[in-house]
């Protein structure tokens, strides 16, 4: 089988894949975090969008390892994820797993993890042909959550320590990516997923690595109209036992 190299996923104004993330933080202290919210400069409050609070891409968000493959725009109009604020949590909605891995990063740093703690991740395993129709199915990513149903998933587990090393890009060479592709049995795989997530015992690098795996997965499904497991994909590719 063929891999279908055509087909690409719609992908965000910073060319990364559009995959929604939605992180959810449980509030330890209100008052503080309150006092956060009013000094970070690169957050602000929209009452024209639902009191949604908007993150956008600044010196601020310049002074961390952002990953980000395009500069800030002059105008600061690049909006990088939305922040709701209910009486016990903090939601933060992105469009790609490179903007969740970035809030995780920047938001630890800046509200602090006395104020906030983040406890499990929604992530959407599908991802979809690239077309402006398609595009506009994530604006306002809000909308974009409000009635899925995110069934309960797998805490987010990174390679194995035998399989550390490698890069699971370069075990994926056209011979083996047609051997997997192959052998891959028609599974259903939950759409939608809330995982838990364990950032601060085993940090960013750990949750990138679980998230990247996630995104492979979500390609080969597009690409092929196949349904495989994460436990599958792990087993064909780098042969865990």
């Amino acid at each position: 089988m063929e891999p279908k190299n055509d087909i690409i996923p719609c992908l965000n104004s910073a060319n990364e894949t559009m995959q929604p993330v939605r992180l959810r933080y449980k509030i330890l202290d209100g008052k503080q975090l309150e006092i956060k919210v009013n000094t970070i400069k690169c957050i602000k409050y929209c009452p024209n969008d639902e009191d949604l609070i908007h993150w956008k891409f600044t010196d601020e968000v310049l002074k961390i390892p952002h990953g980000m493959t395009m500069p800030p725009p002059p105008n600061d109009f690049w909006l990088l994820g939305k922040l709701e604020i209910t009486q016990t949590e903090v939601l933060i909605m992105v469009n790609s797993v490179q903007r969740a891995l970035l809030a995780l990063t920047f938001f630890d740093m800046h509200f602090g993890r006395d104020a906030i703690r983040v406890e499990s991740l929604d992530i959407c395993n599908e991802l979809y042909k690239n077309s402006q129709q398609n595009s506009e199915m994530y604006i306002p990513i809000q909308k974009y959550f409000k009635g899925k149903v995110f069934g309960k998933g797998a805490p987010l587990k990174p390679l194995n320590k035998a399989a550390a090393g490698k890069t699971l890009g370069s075990r994926l060479n056209k011979a083996n990516y047609i051997n997997i592709i192959d052998k891959i049995k028609c599974v259903m795989n939950v759409s939608y997923e809330n995982k838990e997530i364990d950032f601060y015992e085993k940090g960013i690098d750990y949750v990138r690595d679980s998230l990247k795996l996630h995104q492979m997965l979500s390609l080969i499904h597009l690409q092929h109209d196949k349904k495989i497991t994460i436990l599958e994909f792990l087993t064909l590719v780098i042969d865990l036992k």
